[in-house]
């Protein structure tokens, strides 16, 4: 019995969910920190240029990838957004050179107070 009402549930849920995706588009923020290839990545931020790539190809074909600074309440379909964390030199590296060829957009966000210093993120 328990299993058909979760079952229920969860079938109300998703056709909940398609109506309001229907009404309100989702916009998806991607949030990248590290585009490179890492011997080790404790905390799991880096994604490899060549995965980096592939994710790219796939977003371009199947939605609208938006600027972080456009206006959204027009947007009628399901869209992504992507951003890049911290300021890791490989953003501009790896990660530019791979958008400015297909021609994506992406919002970076530096940490300024790190530019010309020897510190390193507590993460880091």
């Amino acid at each position: 019995m328990y299993a058909t009402l979760r079952r229920g549930r969860s079938l109300v849920r998703s056709i909940w969910h398609r109506l309001e995706n229907r009404f309100d588009p989702p916009i998806v923020i991607l949030l990248y920190h590290l585009v490179t290839s890492l011997a080790t990545d404790p905390q799991q931020l880096a994604v490899s240029p060549a995965h980096f790539r592939t994710q790219l190809l796939f977003l371009k074909q199947h939605l609208p990838i938006l600027r972080f600074e456009e206006e959204w309440s027009k947007v009628t379909q399901p869209a992504v957004v992507i951003t890049f964390d911290d300021g890791y030199a490989d953003n501009f590296y790896e990660a530019l050179p791979i958008l400015d060829e297909l021609q994506i957009p992406a919002t970076f966000f530096i940490c300024a107070g790190q530019i010309n210093t020897q510190r390193e993120f507590w993460w880091d």
